[in-house]
């Protein structure tokens, strides 16, 4: 019998050569070492990651119509891992498309003000092209740096137009 230490420590060694894209990188082969590498990845917002990488490997992907059948088959509660990447990643594909327009909104309204603006992260990554598949990387929020002299403007300017302050940070790096 496999602890759980032991299932979360293969599941590391498991996420890590996955996403590096390692051809001996030994997928999961039992529902266990799935729901591990699944728990682990999504502990890291790594799981549209894991589709990419599944696609990279050449790994069997299921026609959509196919994979939609077997989903509304599936007993409640159970997932197909091809499947629960696939969602993810599709969902992580659409927000990552609202969070780069929402971008290039911002820093139209910024800089039609006279205000510099800086796009620092995933913005910065997204605009320069830095990721060969922008949806395999998780974004929760944009990061926009502009002078010190200049943040009052900037937020007011952005409170005026369609944006909203969030009351609580997004996460525990946020600030």
């Amino acid at each position: 019998m496999t602890s759980d230490a032991s299932r979360r420590r293969t599941a590391l060694v498991t996420l890590t050569a996955i996403l590096r894209c390692d051809p001996a990188a030994p997928w999961p082969d039992d529902p266990d070492g799935w729901v591990a590498l699944l728990d682990l990845a999504a502990a890291h917002a790594l799981v549209p990651a894991l589709w990419s990488a599944w696609v990279a490997a050449g790994r069997p992907v299921l026609p959509e119509a196919a994979a939609a059948a077997v989903e509304r088959t599936a007993p409640s509660g159970r997932g197909v891992p091809e499947i629960v990447l696939r969602r993810a990643y599709a969902a992580n594909a659409a927000r990552t498309d609202r969070l780069l327009d929402t971008g290039v909104e911002v820093l139209e309204r910024l800089r039609a003000a006279g205000i510099p603006a800086v796009p620092l992260k995933g913005l910065h990554a997204l605009l320069t092209g830095v990721w060969p598949d922008p949806a395999a990387r998780t974004m929760a929020d944009l990061d926009v740096l502009v002078p010190h002299a200049a943040a009052d403007d900037a937020f007011a300017l952005l409170r005026a137009g369609s944006f909203s302050e969030h009351p609580e940070p997004i996460g525990e790096h946020a600030d």
